[in-house]
This record gives structure tokens, C-alpha cells and sequence, in this order.
């Protein structure tokens, strides 16, 4: 899933990491309060963007969120690393 907060190309979405306690079910995502979200659902929260070089082990290509990041386009879209988020 990618960011929109409305100042951004659709091109240029970051994309998200979502706090420990939610989990990725296939397209969505699962809160811990059970509610799911899929991509162009409004969300709101608290986060900052982050660089992808920010993220742990972001230089190991076969780490998790280098792999990932690099996949979802994060090292040119950055991220946003959400603390909490909620429909």
C-alpha cells in the first residue's frame, strides 16, 4: 500500500509501515482492532516520513525492509513510518 496525504503525484505515494501491531492479510491491512484497510481507504494516525536508508539493515539488500522498500519503490517514494493509525 502507498500514502496519500494529498500533496503528492500518485507517483510519488511512499509507502507505509504500519505499526507492530497490525498485519498485512493479502492486499489489506488488519489494525489490532480488527478493522481492515485496503488501498484508498482514509486513514488517520500518527507517523512521520522517513527515508528508506533510515530503516534498520535498510543497506542489507536481503533484509526485510530493504527488499521490500526497494520492491514498493520507497528508496525514490520514501516512507512513512506510521505509529498509530485507526479508519
Amino acid at each position: 500500500m502507498t500514502f496519500d496525504d494529498g500533496s503528492r503525484d500518485e507517483d510519488t505515494h511512499a509507502w507505509i509501515i504500519w505499526p507492530d501491531t497490525a498485519h498485512q492479510d493479502g492486499e489489506s491491512v488488519v489494525l489490532d482492532s480488527g478493522s481492515t484497510l485496503t488501498q484508498g481507504d482514509h486513514i488517520e494516525g500518527a507517523g512521520a516520513y522517513i527515508d528508506l536508508g533510515a530503516l534498520p539493515d535498510a543497506a542489507d539488500s536481503s533484509s526485510y525492509f530493504a527488499s521490500f522498500g526497494r520492491y514498493c519503490g520507497a528508496a525514490a517514494r520514501g516512507v512513512v513510518l506510521m505509529t498509530e493509525v485507526g479508519p
